[in-house]
């Protein structure tokens, strides 16, 4: 009799996927985690990771910590076989990426990036494209209407690199636009864009354009705006220039970052980690 209430207690506990006395973590919370830097990150900006066939994503903790759960036992896709590749984005940074594998929602035995266990093994120090800084100045100390708010966006290259930005064509020069400003209270962000009328009556609009730069190149970017055109309440904003770098995006990365929707919810715009610096505005 007592043969067969061991062999009975064996069955139940082999034949259950969730045991009450402990936990299962390999069959009911899979996950991989890790910690991943970014050269010359000294605010130790948050790193964005996200796996591409599973199609979910995380932000690094200061520290460049990460964890990211697949799915659980009752998930309708923790069948999924194949390798699952890892990508790991800062705007301003070249993108890296490394690779797990599964076997039928399990990690697979052959890893190569990954232990077994989901743990990042492969060395991830994103490296750095474009350092740069916000600067502010006004004609006069406070804001008035008549007031021209004049901005310098002062950058250098770190590689060869390609960066769309939107400017507009007033009479024989070309000048920069595209500004986000954000609450500091708040976090409402308002996208401002040239627009005007000439002499002439023709409307004049920003365009976004590719603009070509060389490794190791010291640029300055300048803006310039009417007070009048900046529609904000009293409030302190942190002052940002809109620029998308050229990257060789994977297949659905750009999607998940809504860099598409940007110029209609200027918000996305944060969802892209970044370590340029940027200037505040103080509206009295």
């Amino acid at each position: 009799m007592n043969h067969f209430h061991i062999i009975f207690c064996l069955v139940i506990v082999y034949s259950c996927t969730s045991n009450p006395f402990w936990e299962d973590k390999e069959t009911n919370e899979l996950s991989i985690s890790g910690n991943v830097t970014a050269e010359e990150n000294e605010l130790n900006n948050s790193i964005f990771v996200w796996i591409k066939e599973l199609n979910v994503f995380t932000y690094t903790e200061a520290d460049g910590d990460f964890v990211i759960p697949l799915y659980s036992s009752e998930s309708t896709n923790n069948t999924f076989s194949g390798i699952c590749n890892v990508y790991f984005f800062i705007h301003n940074y070249e993108i890296d990426s490394a690779t797990f594998q599964l076997a039928s929602g399990r990690f697979s035995q052959t890893q190569i990036d990954f232990t077994g266990e989901g743990e990042l093994l492969k060395t991830i120090n994103l490296k750095n494209m474009i350092t740069g800084f916000v600067e502010l100045s006004f004609g006069v100390n406070q804001l008035i209407s008549e007031d021209t708010v004049h901005l310098a966006f002062n950058f250098n290259t770190k590689s060869d690199i390609q960066i769309q930005t939107y400017k507009y064509i007033y009479g024989h020069s070309e000048n920069h636009s595209g500004i986000i400003f954000r609450s500091m209270t708040s976090g409402t962000s308002f996208f401002h864009r040239y627009s005007s009328i000439n002499e002439i009556g023709q409307v004049i609009n920003d365009q976004i354009i590719t603009l070509d730069y060389i490794n190791n190149q010291n640029v300055l970017w300048e803006y310039f705006m009417q007070t009048s055109s900046l529609d904000f309440s009293e409030n302190s904003y942190e002052v940002y220039p809109v620029f998308f770098i050229v990257h060789d995006y994977p297949e659905g990365m750009a999607e998940i970052l809504r860099l598409d929707s940007i110029q209609f919810k200027p918000e996305y715009y944060f969802q892209i980690p970044s370590t340029i610096r940027p200037d505040t505005l103080q509206i009295f």
